[in-house]
């Protein structure tokens, strides 16, 4: 019977290492979403920058030839 003990042992050992590591996954997918998220902003900030710099670009181009 001590054998049985000794892979019951081991077996909640490796449940509980598992455990932790499904709890690592989750806590890393909450992170990579946040950060998602943010990034999406960035991008869009970036654009409307990019949009402002070529139309500032456009207004003096007009201003210059006129």
């Amino acid at each position: 019977m001590q054998g049985i003990s000794v892979y019951e042992e081991k077996k909640n050992k490796a449940l509980s290492e598992l455990e932790k590591v499904e709890q690592k996954l989750n806590e890393a997918e909450i992170i990579l979403k946040e950060r998602s998220v943010h990034l999406k902003e960035l991008k869009k900030d970036r654009d409307q920058a990019l949009k402002y710099k070529t139309l500032s670009e456009q207004i003096k181009q007009n201003k210059a030839s006129t």
